[in-house]
């Protein structure tokens, strides 16, 4: 195996430039990613899909979250500060629990560029129980890219839907699209703080725990695919330069037991909606056979 330390990964694929990193930036995970464009007929230009100043992340560690508590894990309380390694073409963060504080676990975060993806896996070690935890994630993506859509479980069947996620300025509510009744019940337990409102909370289920964020004038998406089963709510907020959108790993932590979570996100020309869902299906189905072999990069 190929091990070393790096301070930044820079990287290039068939279709994506970009860079992760843990230090000197607000915040860590993919901190520049950009589609390289086609050089093919109709030449369709590169896009960034982060703001020029990376104020955020893609695939970025945020938040520590049970009923009643909120941690920041690379904040305030915790300020944990990774170190960060490559082992061949992986790009590994790593927290020991001495910087979790009463959480009392460690943390791999590990970032695999492919063609046009970069999956992502967490490996966790508790020393401690926590029950219902969830590790809340975030892909802050660029506001040009203009709509969020998730795939929705109505009255028995999968429908897509456009979230209105992005009227208010400069910051939008939270929204949250939940795996189930018991998820939903999760979300007004204390871990998102004051539910409220509950307006941004959609009033139907997701089907599949997948995440699009769209360009409709050239048909560009970044799409988040999660583990089934490890996921129980999507999200996010608009904030004033970019929106997130948000995942969680989410299990009953059991001391001594790894635990572990993989998604992808996809950067890829999909068309419009409906006809883009096609598309999305085929990445869903490449992700289902990547973690069916047993690795998230093939």
């Amino acid at each position: 195996m190929n091990f070393q330390s790096i301070n930044t990964f820079p990287f290039e694929t068939e279709w994506l430039l970009g860079e992760i990193r843990c230090d000197n930036v607000p915040k860590p995970g993919v901190i520049y990613l950009a589609h390289k464009g086609d050089p093919k007929p109709p030449y369709k230009p590169g896009y960034d899909l982060l703001p020029e100043v990376p104020r955020q992340a893609l695939l970025m560690p945020e938040w520590l979250k049970k009923s009643g508590r909120s941690d920041g894990i690379f904040w305030h309380p915790c300020s944990a500060k990774a170190a960060s390694s490559i082992e061949d073409d992986t790009v590994v963060f790593k927290v020991e629990a001495d910087q979790t504080l009463d959480w009392n676990l460690s943390v791999e975060f590990r970032y695999t560029p492919g063609p046009d993806w970069i999956d992502f896996e967490m490996r966790l070690l508790p020393n401690a129980a926590h029950q219902d935890f969830d590790f809340f994630f975030a892909s802050y993506i660029v506001e040009d890219m203009e709509s969020t859509w998730v795939p929705g479980l109505i009255d028995g069947r999968e429908q897509w839907r456009k979230l209105d996620n992005r009227r208010t300025e400069p910051w939008g509510r939270l929204y949250f699209v939940p795996r189930d009744a018991a998820c939903r019940q999760q979300i007004f337990d204390g871990r998102y703080g004051d539910m409220k409102d509950r307006s941004g909370i959609e009033d139907y289920d997701y089907a599949r725990p997948i995440i699009v964020c769209h360009k409709q004038d050239t048909g560009l998406a970044c799409a988040t695919l999660i583990e089934p089963q490890k996921c129980r709510v999507l999200g996010g907020q608009k904030h004033q330069y970019e929106t997130a959108h948000d995942f969680t790993f989410s299990s009953d932590l059991v001391p001594g037991e790894i635990f572990t979570g993989k998604a992808r996100l996809v950067v890829r020309q999909i068309g419009s909606f409906p006809d883009a869902v096609r598309h999305i299906d085929a990445m869903w189905d490449e992700f289902q056979s990547a973690l069916d072999g047993g690795q998230t990069s093939t």
